[in-house]
């Protein structure tokens, strides 16, 4: 086998497990599914607290790893996921995902200042440099003097 040969079939390789990742071939999380839902915000909570007390575990990782904190600040979700998440379930505030992205970065990025207050007082790190750019939620924080205010004014922000 020649060095053009192993080249393509290394890339084929690659090519194959990205789609593969992509289009989630792997099973998906209970609490992720529930999280990407249309649901409601009350059945979203109902179907989070049914799939926790069947044994989900709240700080399982995606492929992405991502938890479901952290996937539903991705996408933004309604606060009072996050909330729930964050106060009845217990979430890890502090899990970032492959990139190094924690839930925190995500919310900064997504502005969405009662999340990034939930946040700050359960201790989210400010410290976390992702891998894309080495930002920490500090830095992004910096872009905004409204954000910046919050991690001023929030005594039990996590360093």
């Amino acid at each position: 086998m020649n060095y053009k040969n192993l080249t393509f079939l290394f890339a084929c390789v690659v090519l194959q497990m990205s789609y593969a990742v992509a289009n989630n071939f792997e099973q998906e999380l209970p609490l992720h599914t529930i999280i990407k839902s249309q649901d409601s915000v009350q059945q979203k909570k109902h179907n989070l607290k049914d799939a926790l007390e069947q044994g989900a575990n709240i700080n399982a990782q995606d492929p992405s790893g991502k938890t479901a904190l952290n996937l539903a600040l991705f996408l933004n979700q309604d606060p009072a996921i996050v909330q729930f998440l964050i106060q009845d379930c217990n979430a890890d505030v502090n899990i970032p995902d492959s990139f190094n992205v924690s839930p925190l970065h995500n919310a900064i990025k997504k502005f969405e200042i009662s999340n990034i207050i939930m946040l700050l007082k359960a201790k989210a790190n400010i410290e976390l440099k992702d891998d894309s750019d080495q930002q920490t939620p500090l830095d992004l924080a910096g872009r905004s003097p409204e954000v910046m205010n919050l991690f001023y004014s929030i005594p039990t922000a996590g360093a």
